[in-house]
């Protein structure tokens, strides 16, 4: 999540240059919607005007017009003017818009970008677009700034300044109260020209999920008369800015953010930044709350509240109160009559509350004021824990209230991710800055709460790149620096700390050359040194680490060696499923743990009335529903997103005064149920009801619900004799039990449920149906995160056979016996059924036929999976799964002119891709690498827009797919958009980070890719390569096909005339080219191995006839070396290559097979090369030299001027696939590379080859005409 801070707010709009600028003139249109007229010039010394002319708007809505500028060297400047909002009626309506912007001194003229959104804000923009360009006239006060613009020596890395103290954290401040903020600071002599000063910012509260009814942007509040601008003079001092707290708001809170500025008036490139002390009102009658932390109470405990007067009057006076539930009914109401005596005379409230959970107290005063307050009564957990270690945790920042940590603790919390901000905490190579972390960690460990410091925010000192704030990406460091900077905060904190994580959710970024090598140097060395010092130290990748082709990368380069943890954020178990996989296709399932160490769903309570606030349970039911959706699935450890307190809500689960929200009861009553549960697996029941089901002390614990609107009334077979029904705040409820089943009353909202029969409960999770489980969405909000379901999924072609894969998993101590059949009204010939016997605690896997009927249509079939059981304390079990037959056209690759060789309707274009702007066209390939056409499609130079091109495709909803692309970027990081429309009109982009996005710099060409969950609620979706910068970059090979459970995917492709294996690759089809090509498909042996295009890369091509499979590879290679043939043949450059004929069916791993190919003569026959099948890896095939003598494959291998031609003919026989169209096999294949010196490195496509022999990783390979 990203640090709250207004250069968010800043970012998010700079986003309005995506349009395509118009002509340069006065006026100018925007598509048909808009016109824009305004001056030719402009000046930041007066004052202008724009009109907006809008024409046929659809229907009423809200238009800004924001100023933005592009620089004088033509390169994308960002924001000059935020314009006022203005309601838009339907139809034509003329805006006026007023600008007065500040100068700066690199403006050259300004652009004026246009949006229309329903409520204003640009993530629900409808229409956008720029007007034309503006010259910008510099006033004589810019010409002076100019003047006085940096020297090109200065680099802003050799002075620094960090905040020594922003306030008492623990105090209340109270407004007008004193305050002080210390700030130390040096200024390098050679950084100073003409006068440097240091600016302090005072931001009010942050809100960061605005709820869209009482809050509208992101955005700080401001107060007013804080901070300021100070001169300082070169060297080494301190200064303390003396202030007053300022007027408060209802609720409040300081962020700071100290930096310094030039003579030129501009702030320097990088900035520190410091919470500061929570503060109230100073006026008023009285204050609620009461002497428990957090106003949280146990249950049994007497509740006592109590209003604190101030301004007292002496007079006679009473308080009327009521007390509202999370139902938002009322708990309690009555008065009290009191003596107003004197300030900080308590008036005791004690009212009767007989429920749990969450309330709010409303009291008023006649003639004084009506005040509000929440309070909570929960289980006491730290009793239930006995103190012992839970699965959870919290978030804490710098300056988190030591009432918030104890709160921390009395939700079940023993784990806390600390963001800890390097650049404040070592501000300079040899000066540290720590007495404050020094006390926020042992509050912490106080409370029984271990952290792990998550680094952010590094110092500019360390960094091997301009001066910057780095965000959310690696950078080039000073190894020396870093090394000294762990073993310093290792050696400090040693046995206070779990360990650290590695950076906050990074992106390849713009800085690093080689964003995969750089950090790799990054988790190495911050693992050695933290190890040496405590070998208990964890080790965490960067948590949240995206797009998902960043993470591959980095595990394929072997950074599995140096974590421990891998976090992710905003996770489901889908997700955890995703990543379980991608650990054991590198051979770390063993060894690297899953953590979600940020998750919650955050909503604004800013402004938003406080009854409405507590009857809001979207927040709580995250927790109940994804929390324990990863726990089923794996995730050892769960960090909510929050513990500080928040005067605006968002993500947290106390209000700045460290009262609760709801979800801080549901927390409690969460971590008290689930302590000491273990996860046994989920279930689906009714129309759709979810159930997740646990083993705690021998008992069964169920966490349900329905997702129905209205919920649902749901049977379920039980046993016992009641049931316990626990609501999200811990009332509880019985449920009579009859004759083994009881009715279950489910609602959205998630229930705990206890008292079944556990031997009859786990019989629901005992038939596992093998498929596809939808992937439910992720992302920060509701909106984003579609339905869980463990309905599974399968898919067949349509007149081709098929079987279901049952896997029964006998949890019991008894041997179990029964029956499936399979059941469905449309779709099969005949109902299939078979019988089991599975010894106890054993799992046996079964495959039953599925008869489709020959004139079934391609579609979705509901079918059921229906378990019997001879024993009759078991009674039978239904279990929903969908099959989808597929029409031929959905074979293989569903983007046409993937390869761009097909011209489209106008110079530069391509054709069936539709793009926008002006920068990018078709243009021939040069061949830099095997695999590319004629063609590839580049865009140079955007100038700060974003450009794209487009394919729209219709995909199954709710489906997964594969969706790649070749990238060579030089200058412009390489993405894509997802551009997604739902059934109800509603729109649901996935932006380049949550698709894939490379380096601003990729050596040469690469492969990127990414796993894409449709949306089930999907209308109909468009593939958009996207691009923004100054450079070039180039696409091509787009490919979007089913996803099947690898993340590589290529054709095999049928041709009409078997090609010549003669060392030549003029006869063979090239459609499906697999990639060999780039440094992210390199796998470094020896680490000082130089990896150049020349030196290593390659493609290759599948084709098929009746009787043979042709594998074909070109591949680069400037030093020929084949020293060695059989079992050693993968030491000499060469080809390692397997599959796996039954791929994707379980149990069938013994049946995939691997050749070594290699130049190398093998001696003691007439055969040229080598072609060998390892003993250990012959799927029952022959194994040995297949190529010694005469043999029934055939095989070439050419080199020749840096490259190498493979040829094989292999005979379908010698493979066990059945060669028809819509056949699906495993391959995987790599190039290995040996200039003489042994094997060095390898490229590789598909997995399951290293570390460990794991055929059900391979890529997956379709046969098609």
């Amino acid at each position: 999540m990203k640090f709250p801070g207004l250069f968010m707010a800043l970012a998010s709009s700079i986003l309005l240059s995506t349009a395509s600028f118009a002509q340069e003139s006065i006026k100018g249109n925007i598509e048909t919607w808009c016109n824009v007229t305004c001056p030719s010039e402009i000046s930041d010394s007066k004052q202008f005007e724009v009109q907006v002319d809008l024409k046929g708007i659809a229907s009423a809505t809200k238009v800004q017009a924001n100023l933005m500028y592009i620089k004088s060297d033509g390169k994308f400047g960002g924001m000059l003017k935020v314009g006022k909002a203005f309601d838009a009626p339907a139809g034509d309506s003329t805006h006026k818009f007023s600008y007065k912007f500040a100068a700066k001194a690199d403006a050259g003229e300004g652009i004026i970008a246009v949006f229309l959104s329903p409520d204003g804000s640009w993530d629900k923009k409808t229409k956008s677009g720029n007007g034309p360009k503006m010259k910008i006239i510099l006033s004589p006060a810019a010409k002076v700034l100019e003047e006085k613009k940096a020297p090109e020596s200065v680099t802003f890395k050799k002075s620094w300044l960090c905040f020594v103290s922003s306030g008492d954290d623990n105090k209340k401040y109270v407004e007008g109260d004193d305050w002080e903020v210390k700030i130390d600071y040096y200024l390098d002599p050679s950084e100073d020209w003409g006068g440097t000063q240091i600016n302090l910012w005072c931001l009010g509260p942050w809100i960061d999920c605005p709820d869209n009814k009482y809050t509208m942007k992101r955005g700080h509040e401001r107060y007013s008369g804080l901070g300021g601008k100070t001169k300082i003079a070169p060297g080494k001092g301190s200064y303390t800015y003396k202030m007053k707290m300022p007027k408060a708001m209802e609720r409040n809170s300081l962020l700071l953010i100290a930096f310094f500025v030039g003579a030129d008036g501009q702030n320097w490139p990088w900035q520190v930044r410091s919470n500061g002390p929570w503060f109230i009102r100073k006026d008023g009658f009285f204050e609620l709350g009461s002497d428990k932390a957090g106003n949280l109470f146990k249950y049994g405990e007497a509740i006592q509240l109590k209003a604190v007067l101030k301004n007292a009057d002496n007079s006679d006076k009473t308080m009327s109160y009521r007390i509202y539930n999370t139902k938002g009914a009322v708990e309690d109401e009555g008065k009290v009559q009191f003596k107003a005596e004197k300030s900080g005379q308590a008036v005791d409230i004690k009212p009767n509350i007989k429920s749990k959970g969450t309330f709010l107290l409303e009291a008023e005063v006649e003639g004084w004021e009506k005040r509000s307050v929440s309070f909570a009564v929960i289980p006491d957990v730290l009793k239930i824990t006995g103190g012992r270690e839970t699965q959870f945790g919290f978030t804490v920042h710098d300056g988190t209230r030591e009432e918030a940590v104890k709160i921390g603790a009395m939700l079940g919390f023993t784990s806390c991710r600390y963001f800890f901000g390097w650049r404040n905490v070592q501000p300079a190579r040899d000066v540290w800055n720590l007495e404050e972390r020094d006390k926020n960690i042992d509050i912490l460990n106080k409370y029984g709460i271990k952290p792990w410091l998550c680094i952010v925010q590094p110092p500019v000192w360390v960094m091997n790149a301009p001066a910057q704030d780095v965000g959310y990406f690696p950078f080039p460091f000073d190894e020396e620096g870093w090394r000294g900077a762990v073993k310093e905060l290792s050696t400090r904190y040693k046995g206070k700390i779990i360990g650290f994580e590695w950076l906050n959710e990074i992106i390849p970024g713009k800085i690093c050359v080689n964003p995969v090598e750089d950090y790799m140097k990054f988790c190495r060395i911050g693992n050695e040194v933290s190890k040496s010092v405590d070998p208990s130290m964890k080790s965490l990748l960067a948590g949240g680490l995206w797009p998902q082709d960043f993470r591959q990368n980095l595990f394929r380069a072997g950074i599995g060696q140096y974590i421990d943890v891998l976090p992710v954020h905003y996770s489901n178990g889908s997700a955890i499923r995703e990543i379980k996989n991608d650990l054991a296709a590198n051979g770390l399932e063993n060894k690297v743990k899953i953590w979600d160490d940020e998750t919650a769903w955050g909503i604004s309570s800013w402004k938003k009335p406080p009854v409405e606030d507590l009857t809001d349970w979207r927040q709580s039911n995250w927790v109940l529903t994804n929390f324990t959706d990863e726990l089923v699935n794996g995730t050892e450890k769960i960090i909510y997103f929050g513990g500080a307190p928040s005067p605006t809500g968002d993500w947290y689960y106390i209000y700045d005064d460290c009262t609760p929200r709801p979800s801080a009861a549901a927390l409690a009553v969460y971590t008290s149920k689930m302590f000491n549960a273990k996860p046994l697996g989920a279930f689906m029941l009714g129309e759709s009801g979810l159930f997740h089901l646990f083993e705690r002390d021998g008992k069964a614990l169920l966490v349900s619900s329905s997702y129905q609107d209205g919920g649902e009334d749901i049977d379920i077979i039980c046993g016992g004799t009641s049931l316990s029904m626990t609501d999200w705040q811990g009332n509880e409820s019985s449920v009579m039990v009859k004759e083994r089943s009881a009715k279950l009353a489910l609602r959205p909202l998630r229930c705990y449920v206890e008292g079944g029969e556990l031997d009859v409960l786990k019989r629901y999770i005992v038939p596992v149906v093998h498929g596809e489980l939808p992937a439910a969405g992720r992302g920060k909000s509701m909106v984003e995160s579609t339905q869980i379901s463990y309905i599974p999924q399968m898919s067949v072609l349509k007149g081709t056979p098929a079987k279901l894969y049952v896997t029964i998993m006998n949890l019991y101590d008894f041997d179990l016996k029964g029956k499936i059949e399979v059941e469905s009204k449309t779709g099969l010939s005949k109902k299939p059924e078979l019988v089991f016997s599975v010894e106890k605690g054993k799992e046996k896997l079964l495959d039953i036929d599925l008869a489709f009927s020959a004139d079934v249509k391609p579609g979705a079939f509901e079918m059921e999976l229906k378990t019997s059981f001879e024993k009759e304390s078991l009674p039978p079990v239904s279990k929903p799964f969908k099959v989808t037959v597929l029409s031929p056209d959905s074979v293989g690759n569903l983007l046409k002119n993937s390869g761009f060789e097909e011209k489209g309707g106008t110079e530069g274009s391509a054709a069936d891709w539709s793009g926008s702007g002006k920068n990018g066209r078709r243009v021939d390939s040069q061949k830099a690498v095997p695999g590319l056409g004629d063609f590839v499609y580049e865009f140079s130079n955007t100038n700060g827009k974003y450009e794209t091109i487009y394919q729209g495709r219709n995909v199954e909803p709710g489906s997964s797919y594969l969706y790649s692309a070749w990238i060579n970027a030089q200058g412009i990081p390489a993405g894509s958009n997802i551009n997604q429309v739902l059934t109800d009109g509603a729109k649901k982009d996935l932006h380049d980070v949550r698709v894939f996005k490379s380096a601003a710099k990729t050596n040469g060409w690469q492969l990127i890719l990414m796993k894409y969950n449709a949306d089930p609620m999907l209308a109909s979706s468009a593939f958009a390569p996207v691009v923004n910068g100054n450079g070039k970059v180039s696409f091509d090979n787009i490919r979007l096909s089913a996803y099947d459970g690898s993340e590589y995917a290529a054709e095999c492709v049928k041709t009409d005339k078997a090609p010549s294996i003669d060392g030549k690759l003029d006869e063979w089809k090239k459609s499906s080219p697999i990639p060999l090509i780039g440094e992210n498909q390199l796998v470094k042996l020896k680490p000082d191995y130089k990896w150049e295009v020349k030196n290593l890369c390659g493609a290759a091509y599948l084709n098929w006839d009746k009787d043979k499979l042709y594998l074909s590879v070109e591949a680069r290679d400037n030093v020929h070396s084949v020293p060695s043939a059989g079992e050693k043949a993968e030491e000499s450059d060469g080809l390692t290559i397997a599959f796996q004929p039954a791929f994707r069916t379980p149990g069938s791993d013994f049946k995939a097979f691997s050749y070594y190919v290699s130049a190398a003569v093998p001696g003691g026959g007439s055969g040229k090369y080598t072609l060998y099948r390892p003993e250990k890896q012959s799927g029952g095939f022959k194994a040995g030299h297949l190529a010694r003598d005469s043999s029934v494959y055939q095989l070439e291998i050419k080199h020749a001027e840096g490259t190498t031609i493979y040829e094989i003919a292999i005979p379908w026989s010698e493979t066990g696939i059945v060669p028809v169209f819509g056949t699906k096999f495993g391959m995987s294949i790599q190039l290995n590379d040996n200039d003489g010196y042994g094997r060095e490195a390898f490229m590789e496509w598909g997995g399951g080859l290293r570390p460990a022999w794991a055929p059900d990783h391979f890529g997956v390979v379709t046969i098609t005409e």
